[in-house]
């Protein structure tokens, strides 16, 4: 009975064969994802905005601050006024209190948002 469950498990794991994956949706990259892939043309990423008076940025985290800034890997977005979003407010700050997807332009660690 085990090498049959054995089995079942080895042949679920082979998959179709297939290996177009034109008709798949990709998934958002993280902001992780965008400085590692670098990618180029239209391209969906996910995050948290944070707004303040020097720039616009899309984090990977929040640091637990208050009001809260980027935590760990971030990338500037070039025209934040673009986003249909609402936003937290306190001391000149502005943020997301949870992730969003958002697709535009990525490069050389800026992101261009495409407006909707």
């Amino acid at each position: 009975m085990c090498g049959a469950i054995g089995l079942a498990v080895v042949l679920l794991g082979c998959g179709s064969g297939d290996d177009d994956d034109t008709n798949s949706e990709a998934l958002p990259l993280s902001v992780e994802g965008l400085l590692e892939a670098e990618p180029s043309g239209s391209v969906e990423a996910v995050g948290f905005v944070v707004i303040d008076s020097s720039s616009a940025r899309l984090c990977f985290a929040l640091a637990e601050s208050f009001p809260p800034q980027c935590g760990g890997a971030s990338v500037e977005i070039v025209n934040p006024d673009d986003l249909d979003v609402a936003y937290e407010e306190s001391g000149g700050v502005q943020w997301t209190e949870s992730t969003i997807v958002v697709r535009g332009q990525y490069s050389e660690q800026t992101f261009t948002v495409e407006a909707p």
